[in-house]
């Protein structure tokens, strides 16, 4: 049998290893989770930076059809939520690059039907018939990224 005193001491040592264990486990299992929390906060954002810079986008494509804009401040406005959500999809969401792909398409076209529309090359009627192709790739898209959302189970939408 042992001594008592090397019973004491195995009981210490045993119950130390397994605190240091547990707070080890634990420490990673709240770091992990963090992590997670933060990868699908960042996810989120990405999304909600995609889908706010369409909605840039479809507005000043209408505020073009009434000639309700300084054209080159829109434009430039214009180029830079393409650019911002060319670069959040390309780096962040490659799940809709297929769809976003085809709306890159549309949207060059409607970039050069503008520049006719505003020189008085092309009248309303041909302008917003050549928007239309764009807009149904822009419900395409905008669906797929409300279809991200709610498999994430996103609530803030």
């Amino acid at each position: 049998m042992l001594d008592q005193n090397v019973t004491t001491l195995l009981s210490t040592l045993l119950g130390g290893l397994l605190a240091i264990t547990g707070g080890l486990i634990a420490t990673f299992y709240a770091s992990n989770k963090q992590l997670k929390q933060k990868k699908r906060e960042d996810y989120r954002h990405s999304l909600e930076i995609v889908y706010r810079n369409l909605f840039f986008i479809e507005q000043t494509i209408k505020r073009f059809a009434i000639n309700d804009v300084d054209f080159s401040t829109e434009y430039n406005n214009l180029l830079t939520h393409i650019s911002e959500t060319a670069l959040t999809i390309n780096l962040y969401l490659p799940e809709i690059r297929e769809i976003f792909s085809r709306y890159s398409k549309e949207m060059s076209g409607v970039v050069e039907i503008m520049f006719e529309y505003m020189n008085d090359s092309i009248d309303y009627g041909k302008y917003t018939d050549y928007t239309r192709a764009y807009q149904i790739v822009d419900c395409e898209l905008k669906g797929a990224i409300e279809d991200m959302i709610a498999k994430k189970r996103f609530s803030h939408f």
